[in-house]
């Protein structure tokens, strides 16, 4: 799971930062484990789904 602090730093870094959370997703799913983004700002949520990035959780 990339937690909370995490997610909102790549977030903070657009286009950038969605390529690591979405390099980071894919790395976990790659091995069959759910992988998980957090968040404390919304915006974290938002850019996972406007890049349509697909974390389990």
């Amino acid at each position: 799971m990339l937690v909370g602090n995490l997610g909102d730093a790549g977030s903070r870094q657009g286009d950038a930062g969605a390529e690591k959370i979405r390099d980071f997703v894919a790395k976990v799913q790659a091995h069959g484990i759910p992988a998980g983004v957090a968040g404390h700002e919304i915006r974290t949520a938002k850019l996972c789904e406007e890049k349509n990035i697909a974390p389990d959780f």
